[in-house]
């Protein structure tokens, strides 16, 4: 999860392309979607021999989540406060563009920025709002994704004696 969210951001990043933009946020949806499906069957087939509940898929779609949501964190936090600076000021312009269009009040814009700033001033804050939105994410994710990726005991399959 983490590796393939990271590079995603990574191609879009090379790409110039605004890293807050629909379509990258789009593109990370289903990298995280993907991987949470094929770490959980992965989990089911191999090492729960093909057998899982829903809180079991539920909760290994959540710890993945966190492992994942920790190394973007941390690709996030190097890509803006260590590879490119210029991205903080790119980002902020690009979120004031679109609050600006969206037909909001000058006074509610300014406190919304306010907000934005604060959390690339504190390059902590930012490494956590990107860990929990990568673990909000996710848990809605797995939510749907544990229903369909249970499996149960076949009752009528039984190897008595």
């Amino acid at each position: 999860l983490g590796l393939t969210t990271t590079l995603t951001l990574v191609v879009f990043y090379l790409a110039k392309i605004n890293l807050f933009s629909s379509i990258v946020g789009l593109a990370a949806f289903l990298a995280q979607l993907i991987s949470v499906i094929m770490g959980v069957r992965h989990f089911r087939d191999r090492c729960q021999n093909g057998l899982i509940s829903y809180g079991s898929a539920f909760g290994t779609s959540m710890l993945i989540s966190v492992f994942g949501g920790f190394i973007v964190g941390v690709a996030y936090y190097l890509l803006f406060f260590w590879v490119d600076r210029q991205l903080i000021e790119n980002s902020l312009d690009s979120i004031y563009q679109q609050l600006s269009q969206s037909g909001l009040k000058e006074e509610t814009i300014e406190k919304m920025m306010g907000v934005q700033k604060m959390t690339f001033e504190y390059p902590g804050l930012f490494f956590f709002s990107r860990f929990f939105e990568v673990v909000t994410e996710v848990f809605f994710i797995a939510l749907f994704s544990s229903v369909f990726l249970r499996t149960k005991a076949n009752p009528f399959n039984n190897n008595i004696g």
